[in-house]
């Protein structure tokens, strides 16, 4: 299965708000482990949005 994020761009991301939050801490990489966790809570928000969805509409709304 594809992965619905940019890996890239999320480990920038990271490592910017890892700056931010924890100064005094010099993060410098991601684990693998971190992305598949990101990746799977993205799948399963998406899965539960779409459960929640009303039966009537065509528009997945939040």
């Amino acid at each position: 299965m594809s992965s619905l994020i940019n890996r890239a761009a999320l480990k920038r991301y990271l490592l910017d708000r890892a700056k931010i939050l924890r100064p005094h801490h010099e993060f410098n990489r991601i684990s693998e482990e971190a992305l598949e966790h990101f990746e799977n809570q993205l799948r399963n928000h998406a899965d539960q949005l779409i459960r929640r969805h009303p039966a009537k509409g065509t528009t997945i709304r939040p």
